[in-house]
C-alpha cells in the first residue's frame, strides 16, 4: 500500500509535468493565417486527354450517377460544380447553359454562403444572361427542325412554281382551242 505522501508526490509531479508541457506549447510559434482575399478556383475544365478518352456525354452521365449516390453534401457540391463545368465547356458539342445554371443553383443551395459563393453567383449570373444564346441540346434540335422545315418549304415552293407553270400552259392551250373553235364556226 502506498503512503499518502507518495500519492501527493505523484500528483504534484503529474501537475508539474502538465504545466511544463502547457508552457512549452504556449511558447511555440503558432501558424496564424493572415486575413486576405480568398482564392476560389472551383471550376476545372477537363483536359483534352480526358475528353478524348471518355467524351462529354459519357462523362456527364457518369457525374449524374455519382451525384445521385453521393453520401454527403460536400461531395455532392463538388460533383455539381464539375457537372456545371462540363455542361458549359466550349469544347462540348451539346452545351447546355440552362442546365448548367440549374446545377450551379443546386450547388449554391447545398453550400450556402460559404466557400466560393461569390464566384458561383457571378458565373450563375452570366449563365442566366446567356441562357438562350448558347447552343444547348434543345436549341440544336430546334435548329435541325427549322432547317428541315426550310428544305420542305423550298420543295413546296418548287412544286408551287411547277404547278403555276402547268396552269399557265393549260390556260394558253385553252385559249388556242377557243380560237380554233371560233375559226371553225
Amino acid at each position: 500500500m502506498t503512503s499518502p505522501a507518495s500519492r501527493a508526490m505523484v500528483t504534484a509531479s503529474t501537475v508539474l509535468f502538465a504545466l511544463v508541457l502547457l508552457a512549452g506549447c504556449i511558447s511555440l510559434p503558432s501558424k496564424q493565417v493572415e486575413p486576405g482575399p480568398v482564392e476560389c478556383d472551383i471550376f476545372h475544365a477537363p483536359s483534352d486527354e480526358d475528353i478524348r478518352s471518355e467524351g462529354f456525354a459519357s462523362r456527364v452521365e457518369r457525374l449524374n450517377e455519382q451525384i445521385k449516390t453521393a453520401v454527403d453534401s460536400e461531395t455532392r457540391a463538388l460533383l455539381l460544380v464539375r457537372l456545371t463545368t462540363l455542361l458549359m465547356d466550349q469544347r462540348n458539342p451539346d452545351k447546355d447553359y440552362a442546365r448548367a445554371a440549374r446545377e450551379l443553383g443546386y450547388y449554391m443551395a447545398v453550400t450556402g454562403d460559404i466557400g466560393c459563393a461569390d464566384t458561383a453567383r457571378n458565373v450563375l449570373g452570366i449563365l442566366k444572361q446567356s441562357k438562350y444564346s448558347g447552343s444547348s441540346s434543345k436549341t440544336t434540335r430546334l435548329t435541325k427542325k427549322v432547317n428541315s422545315l426550310n428544305q420542305e418549304l423550298e420543295q413546296c415552293s418548287e412544286s408551287f412554281t411547277s404547278c403555276n407553270d402547268t396552269l399557265r400552259r393549260l390556260q394558253e392551250i385553252e385559249l388556242q382551242m377557243e380560237k380554233k373553235r371560233r375559226t371553225i364556226r
